[in-house]
């Protein structure tokens, strides 16, 4: 597992989020104001107020990672929508201007116009945001940054709007000031605005009866949406928990691995398969030589679906009676090893003093869960017993043969678990 891959291609997506934004942010600008100079005073908003935005996270000592990133991304849409406004009241006041009033005069009541609404709108925004800043633990540790990030491009995003759009709309338009009628698609849009208007002012009861409807529709549905901390991620990357029966050997674990790593590799959307079966040397997990991780990577041009991957890779695992198998992907394995101790999404804990007891009722509930739909990878962690071999040495025969009981016992542990007589150095 190369964590740098995910956090690469996490970032690499929002810049192209960001530059698609940008793209469709000028298509509108165009299409909607039908000109050049309006579209280049409103988009030159948004570069503006990511530099503004990126330095303030920098004197707070806030990196430039995913999550702020994130906010930024996701503040696109309102960072130009504040220029606009501006913008838009500007080039209308100019378009019914008659020369009555110089250019300098008209921009700055056109500002003043629009000042009170678009602050109070950006303060509304960034209220919403305000309760994530009181987040703790793991949840605010990840979501504070995004808001901080959304938060600080709003109010520079308000920054600018009260200050550059007007003066570069006093630059832009001092000589070539726009036509006096709106273009076509606005003069259109205006006409079925109006009549919309009419039609909500004549069916008010029914207007306000739907929309009733559907909030009451809503509040109903939302005992029933899942609910979880963090979504799906798709790194590209899976975890595979392939744990054998108690006492199974190294040499027939890596075996097992094998054959599932060639099983696995007949699927076109796998890139690379490996295995780490038992623990190391001095390692601190309590790993046995039956329990291996299976590291799974997807290729880069695979669907970023990953559900039917999950499926056929699940049907692999009916091809090993007897192991069970669990199977995550990197990042959403350790977050829930964080919040719980435990790898899996839920865990259910049973006490008491017998463990045979323990390992029987762990087997009655495994039963049930397996017949819920939706549930899988049911794995019972408990400390099994392992096979074991009790040796006795008959006394008379060590005399016989000239044995002490530590040349016997040191004799079979060589035999089954090996000794180190010496290290060889290359230079």
């Amino acid at each position: 597992f190369r964590p740098a891959k995910f956090i690469e291609s996490a970032t690499h997506n929002l810049h192209v989020d960001l530059l698609i934004g940008a793209i469709l942010v000028v298509l509108i600008l165009l299409v909607f104001l039908q000109n050049i100079k309006a579209a280049v005073i409103s988009l030159l908003a948004i570069p503006l107020s990511l530099i503004a935005a990126i330095t303030m996270l920098y004197y707070l000592g806030i990196s430039l990672n995913t999550m702020t990133m994130g906010g930024l991304a996701i503040s696109i849409g309102l960072l130009v929508d504040d220029a606009v406004i501006t913008c838009e009241n500007i080039f209308r006041r100019l378009r019914e201007n008659r020369g009555k009033i110089t250019l300098a005069s008209l921009i700055l009541n056109a500002t003043f116009e629009m000042r009170s609404a678009v602050v109070y709108a950006t303060i509304i925004i960034a209220c919403v945001f305000i309760p994530v800043l009181t987040l703790s633990a793991i949840a605010g540790s990840i979501f504070k940054p995004l808001a901080i990030a959304y938060i600080l491009a709003t109010f520079a995003s308000l920054c600018v709007a009260l200050t550059l759009t007007p003066a570069l709309a006093y630059l832009f338009f001092s000589k070539h000031p726009p036509e006096h009628t709106d273009p076509l698609l606005v003069h259109w849009l205006k006409e079925r605005y109006s009549s919309l208007l009419r039609f909500v002012e004549r069916h008010q009861i029914g207007l306000f009866s739907a929309v009733g409807i559907l909030i009451l529709a809503s509040i109903s549905v939302y005992p029933f949406l899942g609910k979880k901390l963090f979504p799906a991620f798709e790194e590209g990357q899976f975890i595979i928990h392939m744990n054998a029966i108690p006492g199974t050997s190294l040499e027939e674990s890596v075996r097992m691995g094998n054959r599932l790593t060639h099983e696995l590799k007949k699927f076109p959307f796998i890139e690379n398969v490996a295995q780490r079966a038992g623990r190391a040397k001095e390692g601190d997990d309590i790993h046995g030589t039956h329990q291996s991780e299976i590291d799974v990577t997807i290729k880069a041009n695979a669907s970023g679906n990953y559900d039917p991957y999950l499926l056929e890779i699940h049907n692999v695992f009916d091809h090993f009676p007897g192991a069970r198998f669990s199977i995550k992907t990197p990042l959403a394995e350790r977050i829930d090893e964080v919040i719980s101790g435990f790898t899996a999404s839920m865990v259910i804990n049973i006490f008491g003093n017998d463990l045979d007891i323990l390992d029987k009722k762990a087997e009655s509930i495994s039963k049930i869960l397996q017949k819920i739909p939706g549930i899988s990878d049911i794995y019972i962690q408990s400390t099994t017993g392992m096979p074991e071999q009790v040796i006795k040495l008959k006394k008379e025969n060590l005399v016989r043969f000239g044995f002490t009981p530590v040349d016997v016992l040191s004799a079979i542990y060589t035999a089954y678990q090996g000794t180190v007589v010496g290290q060889t150095f290359v230079a």
